[in-house]
């Protein structure tokens, strides 16, 4: 897996995705995010019962969209983004914290013995 590249495709896809851009343009920082994401992580287009899905190398496996595959697609990559830490996530004290940027919980929970 290629942490810096699937972040900086998947900052760029953000960043476009709500403005005219050329559908080669487009097709090409998807790409870029897939090819970041391997080999731990290839995303195949599945149908199961006319829904629509992903499913993962790792075994993940996206909800079933009817006539969505663009959604799945979507849930794969948000899947590959946690995998590499790249998803923002919280300490039980609330803090946020990025695993990818060396991010981790300053706080513990463990389970009270009675």
């Amino acid at each position: 897996m290629n942490v810096k590249g699937f972040r900086a495709a998947r900052e760029a896809y953000h960043d476009k995705l709500f403005v005219y851009k050329t559908y080669e343009y487009m097709r090409g920082i998807l790409e870029g995010m897939t090819a970041a994401a391997k080999p731990e992580h290839v995303g195949e287009y599945a149908s199961e019962r006319s829904c629509d899905l992903v499913k993962c190398s790792c075994g993940w496996k996206s909800q079933g969209y009817w006539d969505g595959a663009e959604y799945a697609w979507d849930e794969w990559r948000e899947h590959v983004a946690d995998e590499m830490g790249l998803l923002t996530k919280k300490c039980p004290c609330g803090k946020e914290y990025l695993p990818a940027d060396g991010g981790k919980a300053c706080h513990k929970l463990e389970a009270v013995k009675g």
